[in-house]
């Protein structure tokens, strides 16, 4: 064999020998790749489960932060209204000092002598029968429907029949007939006064007929000073001072509504008579207590309001202030109805009120769908 045909064979075998080696390392790339294939669905599962991880984390937050909000609400409800409660306390016990009338002792009286010595002729006594006597003892011991803290006959004063006949199963139930117990309870044995009075507890329903909602704004529970609360969240009588919750309120409207002054008053009837439902989840309160009829089973009654007005009405505005307002509204259809939230109107809380706009968003809406939008003013 020549020596360049040698070279030749040299190189032949070189090159061959290089290919297989070419071959093997693409043979084990193709082997780390499909191993790295492999490892895929695990990474994927890991990535889905930190994702997983984080919404929870995520969702705690947001429940940690409705709960730190309800109770920062409950707390500045308590704080702000304490002023009011003591000013209108100081003005009953003034008003009760000079109504205080001396009682005197009845003169003692001395039988007169006859004259000219004559004895004087006995008075005749009138006999009272035993029927009479019965009669006066059971009226005596039967309850008072006028007495102020008998409230076994408060479905007397629900008048509006639209809401009767809706609610009708509900006083049947065994939480209603507690709920009258508790009240009666709690009036024969405590010297503050109940709020609303019984004849106003329904003025919410009254006012605002089942087949007439079109707005409802729900609260908490009663203004729980002298003369503050009178059946409808938020509103006070004329002659009573706005509350700080009620003087947030028209601030925010003076900023939405275009041509809002705000009034002298806080009362709110003419938005209930337009069909704006002022509802409080408890209905009643005792004075200078808030909260205080909480446990009393009110707020199954006005789960019940908003189950009917779920259920039988459609295109319904619902306002929710605040955690509370919020967690209460949970069940409500937000393809039926139109929902609004925003934070509460409470001085601790306003930062995340105002600006919300939560008037003007529901005029748009109910303009929207062809119905006749609220006149917020109350000039």
């Amino acid at each position: 064999m020549s020596s360049q045909q040698k070279i030749s064979d040299y190189f032949s075998k070189r090159k061959n020998t290089e290919d297989e080696t070419t071959v093997k390392e693409e043979s084990k790339v193709t082997e780390n790749a499909s191993d790295d294939d492999s490892n895929h669905p695990d990474e994927d599962q890991k990535i889905k489960k930190r994702k997983t991880n984080n919404s929870k984390e995520e969702e705690d937050k947001v429940e940690e932060k409705d709960k730190v909000e309800e109770k920062v609400e409950i707390k500045a409800k308590e704080e702000v209204e304490e002023d009011n409660v003591s000013t209108e306390e100081e003005k009953e016990k003034e008003k009760e000092k000079e109504e205080k009338v001396e009682v005197k002792k009845p003169a003692k009286l001395v039988p007169l002598k006859p004259a000219g010595g004559k004895k004087q002729a006995s008075i005749p006594q009138l006999k009272t029968s035993t029927s009479s006597t019965s009669s006066l003892e059971s009226s005596a011991q039967s309850p008072d429907s006028s007495d102020p803290r008998d409230f076994s006959n408060i479905l007397d004063y629900l008048k509006d029949e639209s809401w009767k006949n809706a609610l009708k199963s509900e006083f049947e139930k065994t939480y209603f007939k507690k709920i009258i117990k508790e009240l009666n309870s709690t009036g024969a044995n405590t010297k503050e006064p109940i709020y609303p009075p019984k004849d106003e507890i329904f003025t919410a329903l009254n006012w605002t007929p089942l087949d007439k909602v079109k707005v409802v704004i729900v609260g908490q529970d009663p203004y729980h000073g002298p003369g503050q609360a009178h059946g409808l969240a938020f509103s006070v009588k004329k002659g009573v001072k706005p509350p700080p919750s009620l003087v947030n309120i028209y601030k925010e409207l003076t900023t939405d509504i275009e041509g809002f002054k705000t009034p002298n008053h806080g009362f709110l009837e003419k938005w209930a008579k337009q069909g704006v439902l002022m509802l409080n989840d408890t209905l009643t309160v005792t004075q200078a207590k808030p909260n205080s009829h909480q446990p009393f089973g009110w707020s199954a009654f006005t789960d019940a309001i908003m189950k009917v007005i779920n259920e039988q009405c459609e295109n319904v505005v619902f306002i929710f202030w605040g955690a509370f307002a919020k967690k209460k509204g949970k069940e409500i259809s937000r393809k039926k109805h139109h929902v609004i939230e925003s934070g509460h109107p409470s001085p601790l809380s306003v930062r995340t009120f105002m600006g919300t706009k939560p008037f003007s968003k529901t005029n748009d809406y109910l303009k929207s769908i062809g119905q006749e939008e609220i006149d917020w003013t109350l000039q």
